[in-house]
C-alpha cells in the first residue's frame, strides 16, 4: 500500500520512488531523534545516510549518525582522492 505522502511526493512533487522513500524514512527518523535535523542542516549527513540509519538500530543516536557519516566518507575518500 502506498501512503498518501508517498503519492504526493511522487505524483505532486515529481520525486522518484526512491527519493520519496528516502524522504519519508528520514522524516520518520526525525520523529524518533529530532537532533538528526542538525546534521542535515550542517550537511554532515545526507537523506540517504539517514535512511540507512533506520536499518541499523544502533545508529539511532546522534553519535551513531555521525559515525555512519564518517564511515561513508572514509569509504568514498579513496575514490575521490585516488
Amino acid at each position: 500500500m502506498i501512503s498518501s505522502l508517498h503519492h504526493y511526493l511522487v505524483r505532486g512533487l515529481k520525486y522518484s520512488d526512491g527519493a520519496a522513500n528516502r524522504r519519508i524514512r528520514a522524516a520518520r527518523l526525525y520523529l524518533k531523534r529530532p537532533e538528526v535535523c542538525e546534521l542535515l542542516r550542517r550537511r554532515e549527513v545526507s537523506l540517504c545516510t539517514l535512511s540507512e540509519i533506520l536499518d541499523e538500530p544502533e545508529m539511532l543516536s546522534l553519535r551513531g549518525a555521525e559515525a555512519l557519516a564518517e564511515r561513508r566518507s572514509n569509504l568514498l575518500a579513496p575514490a575521490i582522492c585516488g
